[in-house]
């Protein structure tokens, strides 16, 4: 066994389990048990214990290539017992649970990319009192957005007095060759996983706590083939901000992370400057490694752009912020492509190198600058 190897699938594993998300912690014990070969890798698998004198627990970090010290991401634990008779049966099992994981998120974003201009974002609520003729209003006289087909079922029915029956929860429309669908679920998002994505929002303190507090969700999806992406993200901005007057919220969650309601509006204010709601559809999140601070996009992919990243820079947090936002908005209103081995700049003398490269925080390829 090579002893530095497994020093750094050790302090990886300890890293992993330390997450908010998982036990928020590190383990009060944790051993290495063994390893194995598995895809031309090695693997090291651990036993730990959330609480001294609790059970023995399993996990596994991989995969290793000869004498590296660097791992392709397989580090996981689903918090089940440790077998010693069977513990590398169980750990082969976890690396194929999230290698299989890690496949279907790469291709899920490469058919975002290929099937740009579907958008679905999430109003997190405490509680609602469901009209879809208003919102058919509200959308008429806020944004001039009527529904083309007169067959559409918009959840409404007519009782014989004349008067809209809106118990079902669903609305329907069709505008400038756009689909609009809502329904109205009467449970919060299952599998905690808004609280997660909130926890991501470093701009909203208390967001998990507010998250938390949803008891109901509506799922907005807007689509349209033969639509510009850019406009089916407008049309579902103006939905969402429509909904969000009618029927109050928490905040939106757009599939990157949870925005608080206040967010959201402010920016969403962009759109009466006709100016393109950026920071409605694209989250610019930050994070710190060894090298530096990081940064990186989720939503440009369903704008059918490449997501963008900066790697280990000396910036400020906001000044990088900023600079990818100025990347992603130039990108957007250009409809610029940003090609490997290509450089980008805002200025005669800034020439920053530009590669093309499995993404580090995003899911399939992403543009990294050097900044």
């Amino acid at each position: 066994m090579d002893e530095r190897q497994m020093k750094a699938a050790l302090e990886n594993m300890t890293d992993w389990l330390s997450h908010p998300m998982e036990l928020g912690k590190a383990p009060a014990e944790i051993e290495c048990a063994g390893s194995f070969e598995a895809y031309e890798m090695t693997y090291y698998i651990f036993k730990y214990k959330k609480e001294s004198g609790g059970e023995w627990l399993i996990g596994v970090s991989g995969g290793y290539g000869d004498g590296e010290l660097e791992n392709c991401g397989h580090t996981f634990s689903e918090m089940e017992g440790f077998d010693e008779d069977d513990a590398e049966a169980q750990a082969r099992a976890l690396v194929d649970r999230v290698r299989d994981y890690i496949i279907k998120s790469a291709e899920d974003a490469e058919n975002r990319k290929e099937n740009p201009g579907t958008f679905v974002n999430y109003i997190l609520l405490n509680d609602i009192k469901w009209d879809a003729e208003a919102l058919r209003e509200e959308l008429k006289n806020a944004w001039g957005i009527e529904d083309e087909l007169d067959d559409v079922d918009e959840g409404c029915e007519d009782d014989d007095d004349g008067e809209d029956i809106n118990d079902d929860g669903t609305f329907v429309l069709s505008y400038g060759g756009a689909f609009i669908a809502i329904t109205l679920l009467e449970a919060p998002v299952p599998y905690g996983e808004v609280e997660a994505s909130a926890e991501r929002n470093f701009m909203w303190k208390d967001g998990v706590k507010q998250v938390k507090k949803h008891k109901k969700h509506l799922i907005i999806a807007v689509m349209g083939d033969e639509v510009d992406p850019r406009e089916t993200g407008e049309l579902m901005v103006k939905t969402v901000v429509s909904c969000l007057k009618l029927f109050g919220g928490i905040g939106v969650y757009t599939g990157d992370v949870v925005l608080s309601r206040d967010y959201y509006m402010d920016f969403a204010a962009r759109l009466a400057d006709g100016l393109f709601p950026l920071h409605n559809l694209v989250w610019i999140g930050l994070y710190r490694n060894e090298s530096g601070i990081c940064g990186y996009t989720g939503g440009m992919i369903n704008l059918g752009y490449d997501e963008i990243e900066v790697l280990g820079s000396s910036a400020e947090p906001m000044e990088l912020h900023e600079f990818i936002a100025s990347v992603a908005a130039y990108v957007i209103d250009g409809d610029v492509v940003l090609g490997d081995g290509e450089t980008i700049g805002f200025s005669e003398k800034q020439k920053l190198p530009i590669t093309l490269r499995p993404g580090e925080a995003v899911d399939g390829d992403s543009v990294k600058i050097e900044f």
